[in-house]
């Protein structure tokens, strides 16, 4: 679909205003982590229907890998995020980067923190895991029809996807340091971003394409270690 570059990009334009990024969001209120995940997901969505619109069977290949990787991958980040929920018994992302902010670090969120990074990796599409696109295996996937304004869409929107999920991770499980001053606090943001995007690249460089099955053990392994942080802050640790 013709559309479909546009969805994806667009959902990021839109998603941008409900996330921390250095300071509270600018559209951010009590339900701000809701629709932040809405368009999201509707970010996906933009690339399932342009892998469907392709007529290949590798198109049509990689948008099932890009259904699966959405469905157990979006929510291990829903999950990781409901963890401040359970402490400030809200979704408002500006007030639980405050909170964790003021009150230092807690063992629930360190652990929560940690599937959410893992999460980043398959998130932006790299190694190991950039399993809907896989140029060697299945010809870019979804990607294999566009070119030109299309496919320029779908690159831009994953340059602001990186720097939108970077934000996210850091604003809620490492929101230190804060000066106050607003300009300021959106420098320090942008050179966290930066360190967090070269660690992801050192992992993307180093590290081959894994199997999906291999995926899925994997994502297996990062529920234990989320069921582990809701339990913790179930009991305000």
């Amino acid at each position: 679909s013709s559309l479909a570059p546009g969805i994806h990009f667009a959902s990021f334009l839109i998603a941008a205003p409900f996330t921390p990024m250095g300071t509270k969001p600018p559209l951010g209120f009590a339900g701000d982590l809701v629709v932040l995940v809405y368009f999201l997901a509707l970010a996906s969505l933009g690339v399932m229907l342009g892998g469907a619109s392709t007529g290949s069977p590798y198109g049509a290949l990689g948008t099932a890998r890009e259904m699966m990787l959405a469905m157990m991958v979006e929510i291990i980040v829903i999950a990781s995020l409901v963890v401040g929920v359970i402490h400030i018994q809200s979704f408002d992302l500006g007030r639980i980067s405050s909170w964790y902010h003021q009150s230092g670090p807690t063992i629930s969120m360190i652990i929560a923190a940690i599937p959410f990074f893992l999460a980043l990796q398959v998130q932006l599409g790299k190694l190991p895991f950039d399993l809907p696109e896989a140029d060697q295996e299945i010809m870019g996937g979804p990607f294999m029809e566009a070119s030109g304004p299309k496919l320029a869409l779908y690159k831009w929107s994953y340059f602001a996807k990186q720097i939108l999920l970077a934000s996210l991770f850091l604003e809620i499980f490492l929101p230190w340091p804060k000066t106050g001053i607003i300009p300021v606090d959106i420098l320090i943001n942008l050179i966290k971003v930066f360190i967090v995007l070269i660690i992801v690249g050192l992992i993307d460089a180093v590290n081959p394409r894994i199997r999906v099955d291999q995926a899925i053990r994997y994502f297996a392994g990062i529920w234990v270690v989320l069921i582990v942080a809701i339990a913790f802050a179930l009991i305000e640790v």
